[in-house]
């Protein structure tokens, strides 16, 4: 039971005793007012039982009725989808180190960051790069973080980050010599295209997603 303001609390301790007949009550006011109640349908409960004209048990089926309270989405799902798509397109080619595939990720990012109101907090802007030697052939790779910052609103906090984190980059095209247990998360080298034929592209998804929540966040 909640109550706003907490001086309808005395009111409700005085009245609750007299509904007992109901499932649920909704009052207003400090009085306060009833202004809803009712029963919720006892549908499987194995002390109800409901008949037929014969005498036979049947299932009951109640008209549709709108919940009592009608909550926003947690996030936009299709917005959701439209980010992974992009992240996770062929043409990303897998978002191996050193890749255009991985570049133009980053890029895609670091422009959702801004849109999403975060301070850079990287060397330069939001990014934070440093060289690392691998890959096949080996090489030096420029790798490189986004790191974005939200300030909070309490001081006492300031040495105590929250942080969000989440790699960007992935294990590239992975063949011929693919860990057996990644195999199934890396991205084939593409097929031969007959001639004649056209290839198709997709473009970055819409940024930054409605409700997209602001945060320290930092990628890799």
């Amino acid at each position: 039971m909640t109550a706003d303001p907490p001086t309808a609390v005395p009111g409700l301790a005085r009245k609750l005793p007299h509904y007992g007949r109901y499932g649920y009550l909704g009052f207003r006011g400090e009085a306060p007012d009833n202004v809803l109640k009712g029963t919720f349908a006892a549908v499987d409960s194995p002390l109800v039982r409901i008949l037929d004209a014969k005498g036979d048990a049947v299932r009951p089926r109640f008209a549709p009725r709108a919940p009592l309270a009608e909550l926003p989405p947690a996030f936009d799902a299709a917005r959701l989808a439209a980010t992974v798509a992009t992240l996770a397109d062929p043409a990303r080619e897998g978002r191996g180190l050193g890749s255009p595939g991985l570049e133009a990720a980053t890029v895609w990012v670091e422009r959702a960051l801004a849109a999403a109101g975060l301070e850079p907090a990287g060397d330069q802007g939001f990014r934070q790069s440093f060289t690392w030697r691998g890959g096949s052939p080996e090489r030096d790779i420029t790798v490189t973080n986004l790191l974005g910052r939200i300030a909070g609103s309490d001081a006492s906090l300031a040495a105590s980050p929250v942080l969000v984190m989440a790699h960007l980059d992935h294990i590239g095209r992975g063949w011929p010599d693919v860990r057996a247990a990644t195999r199934e998360r890396s991205t084939p080298e593409p097929t031969t295209t007959p001639r004649g034929s056209r290839r198709s592209s997709s473009s970055p998804a819409p940024w930054p997603p409605r409700g997209a929540r602001r945060g320290r966040s930092s990628s890799r």
